[in-house]
């Protein structure tokens, strides 16, 4: 059995590899990751700024089973109820792929941080061919009442495709306002001080300027008292403060004076 297990860990273990080169390239240290560098309680498990285990049964567990219903309606209902009452010759395989989705789903319960933006079921995407095999499966032994119900399912995906794709499309609009702003005035040697976010982004998101700080504009959270330190960092740069208008859905620029 040897050579076909270590086939099969080959891709596995070459995807180990380039994770840890990247971490080895962000932070120094294959086994700490960034975000782990930005925050050294960003951890597995409850950490001081994490959140309690009760977020975690309600977000992780509850949460993402049910955002993963409108994107595979009834695969997770029909799934549990065709591997726990068919005793096939197959009936193993189904249960280990099972077992491989709810493995992926105990994993993520216990980092107990919200992962912010979730077009979907974060982080559960990745089970989703084991999903869609088993729920095939289930309704191929429902026979008649299966096409039926795949009608259905493929009705309900056709409807979510066209709803979501238009409301995720006017958030990105939104949330990228920031950037279009920005482009539109031609901004360039600028610091921008975001005193909001941009539509339904807070300004934490928005500060994304690169590994080196070396960009045309940078983005900057307005802490106010502390926003002269960024521009002695950074001198000869203009600077200028950024608001989002909900109500127009636009944002404002607006130039900061020189430093004396």
């Amino acid at each position: 059995a040897l050579p076909p297990i270590l086939a099969a860990s080959a891709p596995a273990l070459l995807c180990l590899g380039l994770f840890l080169l990247y971490n080895t390239l962000q932070t120094g240290d294959p086994w700490l990751q960034p975000f782990a560098r930005y925050d050294p309680t960003n951890l597995v498990g409850r950490t001081p700024t994490s959140e309690d285990y009760a977020w975690g049964v309600s977000h992780n567990l509850g949460g993402r089973l049910r955002d993963l219903n409108p994107w595979l309606p009834l695969s997770v209902i029909l799934v549990i109820v065709h591997c726990f009452r068919n005793q096939g010759p197959h009936a193993r395989t189904w249960r280990l792929m099972l077992l491989g989705v709810l493995s992926l789903l105990g994993a993520y319960f216990f980092f107990l941080f919200d992962p912010g933006n979730e077009y979907g079921p974060r982080y559960l995407f990745e089970s989703v061919s084991l999903l869609l095999i088993l729920t095939a499966t289930a309704l191929v032994r429902m026979k008649r009442l299966g096409v039926v119900v795949l009608l259905g399912i493929v009705a309900w995906n056709a409807g979510m495709l066209v709803s979501r794709s238009g409301e995720i499309a006017s958030q990105v609009e939104e949330r990228t306002e920031l950037y279009e702003t920005v482009r539109e005035r031609g901004l360039s040697n600028a610091v921008v001080f975001l005193k909001t976010g941009s539509g339904s982004m807070p300004p934490k998101d928005l500060t994304r300027n690169g590994i080196h700080f070396d960009q045309a504009v940078l983005y900057v959270r307005d802490l106010e008292h502390r926003n002269e330190r960024v521009l002695r960092m950074y001198p000869g740069r203009s600077a200028y403060a950024y608001e989002y208008d909900e109500e127009q859905e636009a944002g404002r620029l607006t130039p900061l004076p020189p430093r004396p």
